[in-house]
């Protein structure tokens, strides 16, 4: 019989009978917020009888329902899980049948005690920062991808896909602007209704508020369906032009509003308190390198008490891609679609792992028909998107705080998806939309930090690509230098060491390939090096420190 391995914290369970429902996240289904697992329990066919619940058309009743949820649905010799169109609640598996299934909603490090590592999935880790496909980081267990679910039964195991990231070949006829602009407004007003619906008695909504254009809408609607106690916030460095303008669109809507500067010795105050390596430890899951923009602001927010404790958290994360979809271009139909993304993506990068990455994306491919126009987005959705950024909400869990994603609702998704390319292409139908009545007066004439960006010949960047990758190396190890940024991401290990050598300190637990890479950057100083790329070897670092454990043990035993 499969084995629940589930944090009691973030699922809702339901039982009537033999049949067991857990919920994790909301749930919308016919423009209605299901309340947790009995409200999805509703509206299951066959709830009645359990003889029943292996009929279900389980495709077509995942396509009706909307939201950021997980489902897993047990039943007498059966069982059913499933995450929505952007893996905001990630679930695992282990096992190649009803005997031998473990289902789990984490892969802690600690997890390498019980589950050897992956040789692959580390180099690809290493190389990328994520791990493409199915796969996760440890031997035998793989992942749920966005869009996906599985189904269990004594006989078989079978997992498919009720959503993919692909334009609809029916696109919707807006040659009247306005007929879109209204049309996708009643929309957003209909899902952030339904937001408020599905936490019930929550008093305060918290926002991620850049400069940019998703979390300007995402404030836009709020204040638009008359919600008042909403909180939000802007980090980095002071004066950074980001912070500027969410602090005009907070003011210019009557929001609280907080910025929280980022300094190297707040970052090793989290250091020092086991914060960073506990949230690491929380957020990797087996598959994406952890996302720190959020983790220090939300951690101060938390600790002055400028938020309430049952707030929620909405950033805004989106699914109104920024590229769009093109035609397709019958003139290139010669060209390896697949070896062009990977040549765009910058995944070439071993020729063994370039192999296991190919056939990788060979079989998203398949899956959205080999219409290669669509393959660049689908692989953005399925593996940036949805390991990466959508995994950054890891940080409100982490802290014990509640999150929504409401511009990456399914239906929200369709009605774009829906659109023609004139509209979806470069987020044009998105523009029109601001411009036409979406957004509030007062948010109009605020610029986004996008349209303030000009573009400079860069002599610095100019030199930088004459000059040999050794010497800026050499140059980078002997100096000092430190760049400024808006974010000031560089300063997540700034203090941890000396040096990254120092911070991924010992190096011997690296395997010998990959001590030939980490080479180049052990004399630099932290701050000098990418907070991802630095953020993806000290979680290899505490991998393979775990992993050591677990051969001790193994040896120890012998």
């Amino acid at each position: 019989m499969p084995e629940l391995i589930l944090q009691d914290n973030i699922w809702d369970s339901y039982k009537h009978e033999d049949l067991s429902i857990h919920v994790a996240g909301q749930i919308v289904a016919a423009n209605k917020a299901l309340q947790g697992a009995k409200g999805l329990f509703d509206i299951l066919p066959g709830r009645n009888d359990a003889s029943d619940i292996q009929k279900v058309d389980w495709n077509g009743f995942m396509k009706a329902l909307s939201g950021n949820f997980a489902v897993i649905i047990e039943g007498e010799g059966f069982l059913f899980a499933a995450v929505d169109i952007s893996r905001t609640w990630p679930i695992f598996y282990s096992g190649e049948s009803w005997v031998n299934l473990s289902i789990y909603d984490s892969l802690p490090i600690n997890r390498s005690l019980t589950h050897r590592l992956n040789s692959q999935s580390v180099n690809e880790f290493f190389k990328l920062g994520f791990i493409t496909g199915e796969e996760t980081i440890f031997e035998g267990i793989s992942q749920l991808q966005a869009g996906e679910y599985l189904c269990v039964d004594k006989e078989s195991l079978t997992k498919d896909r009720f959503f993919t990231y692909t334009p609809s070949d029916t696109p919707a006829d807006y040659s009247k602007p306005d007929v879109f602009v209204n049309q996708f407004d009643k929309l957003l007003m209909e899902k952030f209704t339904q937001l408020m619906d599905s936490f019930p008695g929550n008093n305060q909504w918290v926002v991620p508020l850049s400069g940019g254009h998703d979390s300007r809408l995402v404030v836009n609607c709020l204040k638009r369906i008359g919600v008042d106690n909403v909180v939000c916030f802007s980090y980095g460095t002071p004066g950074n032009k980001q912070s500027e303008i969410s602090k005009r669109v907070a003011e210019a809507v009557g929001y609280k509003w907080y910025f929280i500067e980022y300094t190297e010795e707040k970052w090793k105050q989290l250091h020092d308190e086991g914060v960073i390596d506990a949230y690491i430890d929380y957020s990797f899951n087996g598959v994406s390198t952890p996302h720190f923009q959020d983790l220090l602001a939300v951690y101060e927010l938390k600790n002055r008490s400028l938020i309430e404790d049952g707030a929620v958290f909405v950033p805004g994360h989106t699914s109104v891609s920024e590229v769009g979809f093109i035609k397709p271009d019958p003139v290139n139909r010669e060209i390896d679609p697949i070896d062009s993304l990977m040549k765009v993506k910058e995944l070439n990068v071993h020729p063994e792992l370039s192999t296991r990455v190919y056939e990788k994306i060979s079989v998203l491919n398949k899956i959205i028909g080999n219409q290669s126009h669509l393959l660049s987005e689908n692989f953005d959705w399925q593996e940036k998107q949805a390991k990466y950024i959508n995994n950054s909400v890891c940080v409100y869990r982490f802290f014990g705080y509640r999150f929504a994603l409401p511009l990456w609702d399914k239906e929200v998704a369709d009605f774009w998806l829906h659109l023609p390319c004139e509209l979806s292409e470069g987020r044009k139908g998105l523009y029109i939309a601001e411009a036409n009545g979406l957004l509030i007066d007062s948010l109009v004439n605020i610029p986004f930090a996008n349209a303030m960006k000009k573009k400079k010949f860069s002599f610095k960047e100019f030199i930088k690509k004459l000059v040999p990758v050794k010497l800026i190396n050499m140059m980078l190890m002997k100096s000092n230098y430190k760049q400024s940024n808006a974010e000031a991401l560089n300063k997540v290990f700034a203090l941890k060491g000396y040096t990254v050598g120092d911070v991924l300190s010992p190096i011997d637990h690296f395997p010998d390939e990959q001590r030939i890479h980490i080479k180049r950057y052990i004399h630099r100083r932290p701050y000098q090096v990418s907070v991802h790329r630095l953020a993806r070897l000290y979680t290899l670092k505490m991998l393979f420190e775990q992993d050591k454990k677990r051969i001790q043990v193994l040896n120890t035993k012998v």
